[in-house]
């Protein structure tokens, strides 16, 4: 889950006092971090979109990151694999002589 595209803030204001900015997960509202509460609105929120734009580029190059180290394995796998195979071939086709030779006599 990426939390702060899934997340709020909340502040609470008593008369002229406000609390700081908190920034909350939406479903189980544990605060991820506190914002000062002389910040307005508008700069809460410019804040908050900026680091929910950041936060899923990071996601993204993570999962290209991921998608390009787990194409490395299985190419790795798959030369392996093309190796035993060869050497596979290269044996049948040795079987296959002592057979027909066998055949043969």
């Amino acid at each position: 889950m990426i939390k702060l595209q899934n997340s709020h803030v909340v502040q609470i204001t008593k008369g002229a006092d406000k609390t700081d900015w908190s920034v909350q997960e939406n479903e189980t509202n544990n605060e991820l971090f506190v914002l000062p509460k002389h910040y307005t609105d508008s700069e809460v929120f410019h804040i908050m979109d900026t680091m929910k734009e950041y936060e899923l580029v990071a996601f993204n190059r993570g999962i290209e990151f991921q998608k390009g180290k787990q194409n490395a394995v299985l190419n790795d796998t798959i030369k392996a694999n093309e190796k035993v195979i060869s050497f596979l071939k290269g044996e049948n086709n040795k079987l296959a002589s002592a057979l027909d030779n066998i055949h043969k006599r």
